[in-house]
């Protein structure tokens, strides 16, 4: 294998930095031409900041940090994963391999929990060849952090002597660039899916 091959073979796992304008259409929802008039307005606005916008041949390279200007400026009636409102993305491993039912199981258990909510949720594997889960939601900090925990707790714990003792690593952030997110959950999922 030649460097070139090898090198394109390890960044198609990455997460992308810049997008083709063609691209941009499962994003934003909005159909070639409109994204072709929204590109003489950015063209403008960043032609002279070669980090975020720049030609290739015929074709725009646009860096992730300013995709949010190719979305629509009415809020539009029927939404994609890309343009739904997601507030905050979850992602636990434990220590112990679990098959990507009890996980599934886990994430229904959550959801619960959080009626009013979308769950979009993806299980990959580690390196160590553990299933882990990823999954991001409309619902708030708050809310989400009782759910997980809870569920969590009472599934992947055990108490020893009085003191608790989590088999699993929990992460909950706030999502800032949801297209990323969205593309990481796609990116090699065992099992994923979503549940209204």
């Amino acid at each position: 294998m030649r460097n070139a091959e090898l090198l394109d073979k390890l960044n198609s796992g990455k997460m992308k930095k810049f997008f083709k304008l063609n691209q941009l259409k499962e994003i934003t929802g909005l159909q070639d031409r409109a994204l072709k008039y929204r590109m003489l307005y950015v063209k403008n606005k960043y032609i002279d900041i070669p980090s975020r916008l720049k030609k290739l041949g015929r074709s725009w390279q646009i860096h992730y940090s300013i995709v949010y200007e190719f979305f629509p400026k009415r809020k539009r009636i029927e939404t994609t994963v890309y343009t739904y409102p997601w507030a905050n993305i979850v992602s636990w491993n434990p220590e112990n391999n679990y098959d990507a039912a009890y996980h599934e199981e886990l994430i229904q258990q959550i959801k619960k929990q959080l009626p009013n909510n979308k769950i979009l949720y993806a299980i990959e594997l580690d390196s160590r060849q553990v299933k882990h889960v990823h999954f991001i939601t409309d619902a708030q900090k708050v809310d989400l952090d009782k759910a997980v925990n809870d569920t969590l707790d009472l599934f992947m714990s055990h108490k020893i002597a009085n003191k608790v003792r989590k088999e699993y690593k929990l992460e909950i952030n706030k999502i800032y660039h949801k297209y990323n997110v969205v593309d990481y959950l796609r990116k090699a999922p065992v099992a994923s899916g979503i549940i209204n």
